[in-house]
């Protein structure tokens, strides 16, 4: 007898081939068979005739590290389809954790995960995964050890190169998350104080997660004006580490950059040509986000949070600031100076309220000072503890990579209060409304392919990933006819729409649309040393 028993679906397997009606019997966390099972015995049969049945989505780029522990359930994820999100991204893992600088990381960490009410009663990746498996899930987990992190427990925010013992240490740290479980090591080099390492040392951990296996995600140094140099950084890594490389969350930044997909892509390609295995993730909006701070010179967070406020109280400092934010070649090196101040939305400022779903241009005006010291005085008013929204990129660029093969998708999202990006709500019902139905630029196997099995086998997930007996049971079910996102900018919480039910290891997530509450999730674990 079958646990569950979806009846008269179009199954879309999630390999890319077309859909046929099937029956999908499910028996504890697995699929049990696929075929004509209308008559056989279950506990609970759904009627899903008329609705597509493909697996689970995986959100290749997530930063839900904190918000599993801090939440007793998250639905902005689970209604949306999915049932397994990677984490760890941009350099930023929550483990593991040196107990002297934990204080230290864990401000430079508040607005990134947004907001950490959390006890931090781990060190290392073992002991977080213990705890979040202790908490229990909404989704399924898969962490990478970040660079940005394994660096603040060696180095703390130090603006120099690794003496050759901190180098010793950094890839013990490595290898100690990769023994525990971590799917690979991420880097994000546009943050303190993972933008402060060379090429070498990257090179240097990557190698030691490589020896496990496991892969190498990058926000990559630059995507604006330095595009293509940081993606030719990212691939010489990958080259010389021998691990395969996924770039995070790839985009064109900034007007003057427009219409470079086309070169980004054929330097992706020709690496891949001759070797180097490259792959990318997506989401699918022309606005990005990420904390305010970040749009400070790299040198201003040396030192960490306190040091880089203590920095923006010091009439001396914040000239030297704005003067460099203004120079002729800022250009070439600033992604504020490529954006501009109207297209930055300010999402989430604790204790500011009115501010969030403004652009920093009207704040200044409200606050009758120039826009550089409303991006200054935004972060001493909330802490460094703001987020924003940045309106970059272009509708052909986003197709253009949209359209290759080895583009998966990626939400590069985590609850945040406020108003957040769309994304978080949105991401992959967006997908399949917009671009599959409406647009027609993805085929519906294909965008699943993307969404399922190019993922799964990214990472490794040898069981999920695919609608076949024996694998998993993370199954969604959905109208291909209604599912779209709702979530706007100026309204971000939002559910979509047409996404009827969600499996997560054989339990019901989601069913006729209204979610359970139930927490199936599981923190998925790789260790393979070669």
């Amino acid at each position: 007898m079958f646990d569950l028993l979806f009846r008269g679906a179009l199954v879309i397997d999630g390999t890319g081939s077309p859909g046929q009606v099937r029956d999908v019997g499910v028996t504890g966390e697995v699929i049990a068979e696929v075929g004509s099972l209308g008559q056989e015995p279950a506990k609970r049969k759904i009627d899903a005739s008329g609705l597509v049945l493909c697996p689970g989505f995986i959100d290749a780029h997530s930063h839900a590290d904190a918000s599993v522990l801090r939440l007793d359930y998250d639905d902005s994820k689970v209604r949306q389809g999915v049932s397994t999100e990677v984490i760890g991204n941009c350099g930023d893992s929550l483990a593991p954790i040196n107990p002297r600088t934990r204080d230290d990381f864990a401000r430079h960490c508040e607005a990134f995960f947004g907001g950490l009410s959390i006890d931090w009663n781990w060190r290392s990746m073992g002991d977080y995964c213990q705890v979040a498996e202790q908490h229990g899930s909404s989704t399924n987990i898969v962490p990478l050890v970040g660079h940005g992190t394994v660096r603040a427990a060696v180095m703390e925010f130090s603006d120099r190169p690794p003496t050759a013992a901190e180098m010793q240490e950094m890839k013990a740290l490595v290898a100690e998350a990769m023994a525990d479980g971590a799917f690979g090591l991420s880097s994000g080099l546009i943050y303190a104080p993972g933008c402060y390492a060379d090429t070498n040392e990257l090179v240097e951990l990557a190698k030691v997660a490589a020896g496990y296996g496991g892969i190498y995600a990058t926000h990559m140094r630059d995507e604006a004006a330095g595009l293509l140099d940081a993606a030719a950084e990212a691939i010489q890594i990958g080259r010389e580490a021998h691990i395969p490389v996924q770039i995070s969350h790839c985009k064109v930044a900034g007007k003057p950059n427009w219409r470079k997909s086309a070169e980004f892509m054929a330097l992706v390609e020709d690496a891949r040509r001759v070797g180097v295995d490259v792959t990318g993730d997506q989401y699918p909006y022309l606005a990005g986000s990420t904390d305010l701070g970040s749009l400070l010179p790299h040198w201003a967070h040396e030192g960490g949070i306190e040091r880089m406020l203590d920095r923006l109280r010091d009439v001396a400092v914040r000239a030297r600031i704005k003067d460099e934010l203004q120079s002729p070649d800022a250009a070439s090196r600033s992604l504020l100076a490529q954006v501009g101040f109207h297209d930055i939305l300010l999402a989430s400022c604790p204790g500011h309220p009115g501010w969030e779903g403004q652009r920093l241009d009207d704040v200044a005006t409200v606050l009758e000072v120039d826009p550089y010291d409303a991006l200054m005085d935004v972060l001493l008013e909330t802490g460094a503890n703001a987020m924003m929204v940045l309106f970059l990129m272009l509708e052909d660029d986003l197709l253009a990579i949209l359209r290759k093969p080895w583009i998966m998708a990626g939400s590069d999202s985590a609850p945040h209060p406020g108003k957040p990006h769309p994304r978080t709500y949105g991401t992959f019902p967006r997908l399949l409304g917009r671009y599959v139905r409406e647009q027609g630029i993805l085929s519906l196997p294909e965008a699943i392919r993307k969404m399922t099995s190019l993922p799964a086998s990214r990472f490794g997930l040898r069981d999920r990933g695919l609608i076949a007996g024996g694998m998993a049971a993370d199954i969604v079910v959905f109208d291909s006819e209604r599912v779209a996102d709702t979530a706007t900018y100026e309204e971000p919480h939002q559910y979509p729409a047409g996404i009827d039910h969600v499996v997560i290891n054989g339990v019901p997530a989601v069913l006729d649309g209204r979610p359970t509450g139930a927490l199936p999730g599981m923190v998925l674990r790789r260790c393979r040393r070669l």
